[in-house]
């Protein structure tokens, strides 16, 4: 039961201003990259969340307000509580029937829950200098809040009658002393924190058993709920995105057990959400900036938007990827086909590459024509960005037996490129028969160097 801290609920109604609204000229939600601008410049964009009737949320965390574009493509604004100012919207998640939970400062903090108009709102009352840092509901109706700092995870009830009364209250979750700031939805329908021992789930009676992670949950940046019950986590290092490195994502499954993927030591995921199909998808920010998705397998692609900066993204229920991008203060709608190939440098260690075009050789191998051999390449499907590079043939130290040519292909295409061997690797080649040689293929994004064995002979 809910302790009972304020009698009828606080109507701040008079502290809204009207909904802004923008018209955009293309829909929201297409099979392309749409770019939304916001009507509120420098409106610090932040979270972003989807509903079920295609509805997507957004904060302004420096304006004061929250944004909502439907599959029309029109973009409105609901002023909040305080006014503008930088950090003022500290928290922010819209429960599944569709009411909007806030925690605001400035002059003091409170944490409110209302329509996306603002009409039935209903607070908690002002909290003294506490900041929420991270707000999520639960089907149940609640609202969990975490401290900036960590400390004791709070449970919120709001209710708010049609007259306008209504009562608040709030609990502390069990066993959530331990809990940092972040906090989200698992795979079990229950609220995760990252806890000093690793993540567990949160429920109303009890918490669940600390699963560790590697490198700690210090640098644990965001929590979503995976395919089959899985709880999955992002994090890298660093204080700031722009220095964000040794970049990683993983998941608790349903068993218990934990498992991790090294996205590169140039990615910063900050974000993360499940799509309709089961895929992850996430955001990098710094040197490695761009959308990426990754499988409980590990495979997966990161893909920059030249341009554009997402930070926090979210999946509608017809799979549009959708992101806050603060820098340009605009809002991204990306169809997924977009985003299948790697068309940035990951760093090292990353299990996202860049496309490779893949050597093709006849049924007899390749044959040796006036000092040089005719390499057939085709740029596998899907990849969006195409393939480009060098090719070469290379000894097993690495050392090269021929020049390498670059090219650049669509994805499908197939090219024929020449590569004149070396006196050193014409030496080598029989006079009869056929020899089996390193071919390498260099990647012009990353510079990684797939290598194969094909036969040449004379």
């Amino acid at each position: 039961m809910l302790r009972r801290i304020l009698a009828p609920s606080i109507v701040l109604a008079c502290a809204l201003g009207s909904a802004t609204v923008l018209a955009t000229t293309e829909p929201a939600m297409a099979d392309s990259l749409r770019v939304i601008p916001v009507p509120t410049a420098n409106a610090g964009l932040g979270r972003v969340t989807s509903i079920s009737d295609g509805t997507v949320f957004f904060v302004e965390g420096d304006a004061g307000k929250f944004g909502y574009v439907g599959p029309s493509g029109t973009v409105a604004e609901t002023a909040l509580f305080g006014g503008a100012g930088s950090d003022q919207v500290t928290a922010f998640d819209v429960a599944p029937e569709g009411r909007v939970w806030t925690s605001v400062r400035r002059p003091q903090t409170i944490v409110t829950s209302q329509t996306r108009t603002g009409t039935d709102l209903g607070s908690l009352g002002v909290q003294g200098p506490v900041i929420w840092r991270n707000i999520r509901t639960t089907a149940d109706g609640h609202a969990w809040l975490a401290r900036d700092g960590g400390g004791s995870v709070l449970i919120a009830e709001i209710t708010v009658s049609g007259g306008g009364g209504g009562s608040s209250g709030v609990v502390g979750a069990p066993g959530s002393d331990s809990c940092g700031s972040v906090i989200g939805l698992g795979g079990d329908g229950h609220v995760w924190c990252a806890a000093t021992a690793g993540l567990m789930s949160l429920t109303p009676s009890a918490a669940g058993p600390a699963r560790a992670v590697p490198g700690g949950t210090g640098f644990v940046r965001a929590i979503a709920p995976g395919p089959a019950g899985s709880t999955w986590f992002t994090r890298y290092e660093g204080g700031a995105l722009v220095t964000g490195v040794n970049g990683g994502i993983g998941y608790v499954d349903s068993a218990g057990a934990v498992h991790y993927f090294n996205l590169g030591a140039r990615t910063a995921p900050t974000d993360l959400a499940m799509a309709p199909d089961g895929t992850m998808w996430f955001t990098s920010a710094g040197d490695a900036a761009g959308i990426g998705h990754i499988s409980p397998d590990g495979t997966g692609a990161l893909t920059a938007l030249p341009g554009y900066s997402p930070r926090h993204l979210t999946v509608t229920a017809d799979g549009t990827v959708v992101a806050t991008d603060p820098v340009h203060n605009v809002v991204l709608a990306v169809s997924p086909t977009l985003l299948q190939s790697t068309n940035v440098d990951p760093g090292a260690g990353s299990v996202l590459r860049p496309s490779a075009a893949v050597p093709v050789q006849g049924k007899k191998g390749l044959r040796l024509k006036h000092g040089a051999v005719r390499i057939h390449l085709s740029c596998p499907t899907p990849a969006p960005n195409g393939c480009a590079g060098s090719v070469g043939f290379v000894s097993g130290k690495g050392k090269p037996l021929s020049t390498s040519p670059t090219f650049a292909l669509a994805a499908g295409e197939t090219r024929t490129v020449k590569v004149k061997l070396t006196k050193r690797a014409l030496r080598q080649l029989p006079r009869r028969g056929a020899v089996k040689v390193r071919l390498a293929v260099t990647v012009a994004v990353s510079g990684e160097v797939v290598t194969s064995k094909v036969k040449v002979r004379r």
